[in-house]
């Protein structure tokens, strides 16, 4: 069960999870931790976006911040790092944190440049950032991670 909202005067808004939605996806993860532990990760990652697009605010959205940080230091499957990434993105933009959801969603699309979800909601967090008048601190983002890959990759190369 799901409505969709507006979001930042879009045509196409985020979705937003319902309370018995979120229910349902906490009492899943719960079970598979704890009697299939093969489906574990996918519940949990259900859950994070239940939480990313809750309609049930600030709390939620960090708590989904924390949980896609955290399975992201463990996830080795690319498509669950693409969706992880785009989570976090997700939830950092509904906390209000313009620069961190720039931040994962840049490495989003490093990973896969053709995403188009990912490249919604680069345009979306763009559009919030110049109606905050965030666009230096967007470019500048832009530039860190452009400059933190570099030296990444370099650094893997010796």
């Amino acid at each position: 069960m799901m409505v969709r909202l507006p979001s930042f005067g879009d045509d196409h808004p985020l979705p937003v999870a319902e309370e018995c939605v979120l229910a349902h996806l906490e009492h899943e993860a719960a079970e598979c931790a704890a009697n299939n532990p093969d489906s574990a990760l996918a519940a949990k990652i259900r859950l994070a976006w239940g939480l990313a697009h809750s309609g049930k605010g600030q709390a939620d959205y960090r708590r989904a911040k924390r949980m896609t940080a955290d399975l992201l230091k463990t996830a080795e499957d690319s498509l669950a790092i693409k969706e992880l990434l785009y989570l976090s993105a997700v939830a950092h933009l509904n906390c209000g944190e313009l620069v961190g959801a720039h931040h994962h969603v840049s490495q989003l699309l490093e990973r896969c440049p053709h995403s188009s979800q990912g490249l919604d909601l680069k345009n979306r967090i763009n559009e919030e950032m110049v109606r905050k008048g965030l666009t230096a601190v967007g470019l500048l983002v832009g530039a860190v991670t452009v400059g933190a890959t570099f030296i990444t990759r370099l650094a893997a190369k010796r």
